[in-house]
């Protein structure tokens, strides 16, 4: 019985290792950049370029695509756009990027 496990344990690792991995698909990438230029904040067209690359790069290194669907599932259920800033800042990781990026912007 023991011997059924490990390979059990080996194959799903290996048909669930993209979800450990980062991003690296360019279309991720350009959807982020994207949609963050199209929604500026109080930042010169300069600061907001260096934002949304920052942006962008950084949910590709630090998410999974499981963990980007989830905060994007969360998101799009969300009933106002309140809400929607609300999931978004309230994940972590967001958190972290986006001060990451703001202090790039400062420095």
């Amino acid at each position: 019985m023991r011997f059924f496990g490990v390979p059990f344990f080996l194959t799903l690792l290996f048909f669930h290792y993209p979800s450990f991995s980062k991003i690296n698909d360019k279309r991720v990438y350009d959807n982020m950049y994207n949609a963050c230029v199209e929604n500026p904040r109080q930042l010169n067209s300069r600061e907001i370029s260096i934002y949304c690359a920052c942006f962008a790069s950084d949910v590709m290194e630090r998410f999974t695509v499981k963990e980007l669907i989830e905060l994007e599932m969360g998101i799009l259920a969300a009933k106002d756009d309140e809400a929607k800033i609300r999931i978004a800042a309230s994940n972590s990781k967001i958190e972290k990027i986006a001060i990451k990026c703001i202090t790039e912007i400062i420095n």
